[in-house]
C-alpha cells in the first residue's frame, strides 16, 4: 500500500488594508488644511458679494419707488399699464401722464391727438393736414387715418355715390368730399355699408399697431348695433340706397346738430329695412 505524503501549507498571511480615515486630521495634512482654508475664503467672499448686490438692489429700489419713478417708466414700457379695473372704473385716473398712452383710450394721449378734429370748414381742414377718408366718410388729421386700410376699402368694390335717394344724381368723390363744409349727406348701397362695417372692425383691431386713433363717431356701441343689423339681415338688398353723413368733427357727435340728425336718418332708414 502505497502512501501519499502530505505535504502541509501554511495559511497565507493576509495583507490587513487600513481604512481610510473619514474625518482625517486637517491639522495632520497641511494639503487638506490649505486647500479646506482656501474653500472657506471662497464661500464668505461669496456671500459678502451676495449680500452686497442685494443691499445695493435694495437702495435702488427704495429711490426708485420713492421718486415715483415707476410711474414715469411707465410710458417706455418699464411698469406695467393701468389695470383693466381701473381703466373701466376710473377713466378719469386716465388723464394723468403716468399712465400709458393708449390709442383705445383717447383721454391717455397728448392734447390734440385724441380728437378726430378739422375744424369747422375745409378751408381749415386743410390747414391742419386733414384730407377726405372715404371708408370714414369724414375729414381725418393724420393721427386718425388709416390711409393703407383706406386704399383697400376704395380698391374692394365699384362704389357708387348718389346725391338723392333714387340714385339719379351721380357724385365724384370731390363732391362728396365737398358736404364736410355742411355736414351734407349722399346715398349709396347697403352693400358698401357692410363693407365700411367690415373694414372698420380692421381699422379698430389695427390701431393697436398703428397707433391711430378710433374716431369717436365709430367707437361707440351704437356703431356696432347698426354694423350687426345690416350684417345678420336675412333677405337684404345689396343694392338698395343708405344714406351716409360727411363730417369734419368725428368727435364731436352730441353737440353736432346736423350730423346727430344725419346719423338718426341713417339709424331710421335701416330700420325701415
Amino acid at each position: 500500500m502505497s502512501s501519499t505524503s502530505e505535504v502541509a501549507t501554511e495559511p497565507k498571511a493576509v495583507t490587513e488594508i487600513p481604512l481610510l480615515d473619514p474625518t482625517p486630521d486637517r491639522e495632520a495634512n497641511p494639503v487638506r488644511k490649505e486647500l479646506f482654508t482656501r474653500r472657506n475664503e471662497l464661500f464668505s467672499i461669496a456671500l459678502q458679494s451676495l449680500l452686497y448686490i442685494s443691499s445695493v438692489w435694495g437702495f435702488i429700489s427704495f429711490i426708485y419707488f420713492a421718486l415715483g419713478l415707476e410711474n414715469k417708466g411707465a410710458r417706455f414700457g418699464l411698469s406695467s399699464p393701468p389695470s383693466p379695473s381701473l381703466t373701466c372704473h376710473a377713466p378719469s385716473l386716465l388723464i394723468d401722464s403716468q399712465f400709458q398712452p393708449d390709442p383705445y383710450h383717447p383721454e391717455t394721449l397728448e392734447s390734440g391727438l385724441n380728437l378726430c378734429d378739422c375744424g369747422r370748414s375745409i378751408a381749415e381742414a386743410k390747414t391742419k393736414d386733414c384730407v377726405y377718408d372715404a371708408l370714414a366718410t369724414a375729414w381725418l388729421p393724420p393721427h386718425c387715418r388709416d390711409d393703407e386700410l383706406t386704399k383697400k376699402f376704395e380698391a374692394a368694390g365699384d362704389w357708387k355715390y348718389f346725391a338723392d335717394k333714387e340714385g339719379t344724381v351721380l357724385l365724384t368723390i370731390e363732391q362728396v368730399a365737398a358736404l364736410g363744409d355742411h355736414d351734407g349727406v349722399f346715398w349709396t348701397s347697403r352693400f358698401w355699408h357692410v363693407a365700411h362695417c367690415v373694414f372698420y372692425w380692421q381699422k379698430y383691431r389695427r390701431i393697436r399697431m398703428t397707433g391711430l386713433v378710433m374716431e369717436e363717431r365709430y367707437d361707440e356701441l351704437h356703431h356696432s348695433v347698426h354694423c350687426s343689423g345690416l350684417i345678420l339681415n336675412s333677405v337684404p338688398d345689396h343694392a338698395e340706397l343708405i344714406p351716409v353723413p360727411v363730417t369734419l368733427n368725428s368727435s364731436l357727435i352730441a353737440g353736432n346738430d346736423s350730423l346727430r340728425k344725419a346719423v338718426k336718418l341713417v339709424s331710421n332708414s335701416t330700420k325701415e329695412n
